[in-house]
């Protein structure tokens, strides 16, 4: 009778301790050429985008909410640094415009709102530099522009695109992932 309860105890203990390692699951690190080691957050999962497409997709369950977003790298930006951007932001301003004016490719699709380029930024990465609102085939798609020093210490620039009913669980957990880039 004492080994059967014994048993049955070590049964509800192992239960009890693999539920609570879902809870405490581990971050993974995925390796961004370029870029550097990018942290992602237990929890969240990083799926490569199909061969045609560059960029990845994070997708999350966000207590029964499923979120996703995806998320672009460009390579180097040659021979810019970051005291550079502030003279030359009038061009960066326009060139994020134009990339988010390409999002829109239904035919009834609406740039929602298109916010002037956040100087600030320029000096702290976890910053949004530049973010626009797009109504495309009956939703509206948010897309977060940062820029980053890469790992060669040559910038990047780092887009993430989601549904705008995700933009405060994304606008809390990207910062945090940009903040442990480990070069």
């Amino acid at each position: 009778m004492v080994k059967k309860i014994s048993l049955c105890s070590l049964i509800v203990f192992l239960l009890l301790l693999s539920l609570s390692s879902l809870t405490f699951a581990k971050q993974t690190q995925k390796i961004i050429p370029g870029l550097g080691i990018l942290t992602i957050p237990a929890g969240i999962e990083l799926v490569k985008t199909s061969e045609k497409e560059t960029g990845y997709n994070l997708l999350v369950n966000d207590n029964g909410i499923w979120r996703t977003a995806k998320l672009f790298f460009t390579s180097a930006v040659p021979d810019v640094n970051r005291s550079d951007l502030e003279e030359n932001s009038e061009t960066l301003d326009s060139v994020l415009s134009e990339a988010a004016a390409k999002l829109q490719n239904a035919p009834n699709a609406r740039l929602l709102e298109n916010s002037p380029l956040n100087k600030a930024a320029f000096a702290n990465e976890p910053l949004v530099i530049k973010y626009t609102k797009v109504y495309n085939d009956m939703r509206v798609l948010r897309t977060d522009c940062y820029i980053l020093n890469g790992a060669d210490k040559r910038l990047r620039l780092f887009v993430v695109i989601y549904d705008d009913g995700n933009s405060e669980y994304w606008k809390q957990t990207i910062p945090r992932m940009i903040a442990d880039i480990q070069h």
